[in-house]
């Protein structure tokens, strides 16, 4: 299955939530799922484990190493091109913009599935259990 995992944070930052959201695409991965992070473009390098699509962003005036990124249609051809069976939204609680601004983008513009979820193990259990994973085997290792 295809799965959009549409993040307000990620790679090359490295806290609980980046870290939550790796272990997610391991378990989604393990189970034969095909995983698209859609995420603000940083202007350091990333390597991520999954295809990227970024969209263009801007750093918080009050925390610059962090990205608010602006959905536009560039992430929403991307998103068509990938064409997910589920659009999961990983909302960090650092501004809850992204997420909610991206899910109605995608909404409005394409034909599937799109869930907003926050950042929890029974959230991420929840889009992972179709592939065979257990609750409790969705762990936080960051």
């Amino acid at each position: 299955m295809r799965i959009a995992l549409i993040c307000e944070v990620y790679l090359p930052k490295v806290d609980g939530v980046v870290g939550r959201t790796l272990n997610l695409i391991r378990h989604l991965q393990a189970a034969g799922d095909e995983v698209l992070v859609c995420c603000p473009a940083v202007p350091e390098s990333r390597e991520s484990p999954v295809p990227l699509a970024e969209c263009r962003s801007f750093p918080c005036i009050s925390y610059p190493d962090y990205h608010i990124g602006v959905p536009g249609p560039e992430l929403v051809r991307r998103l068509r091109e990938f064409a997910p069976a589920i659009a999961a939204g990983r909302i960090s609680g650092a501004s809850g913009v992204f997420v909610p601004h991206a899910v109605r983008r995608i909404r409005a513009d394409i034909s599937r599935t799109v869930v907003a979820v926050g950042n929890s193990v029974a959230s991420d259990a929840g889009v992972s259990q179709h592939g065979g994973c257990e609750s409790d085997g969705v762990a936080d290792d960051a």
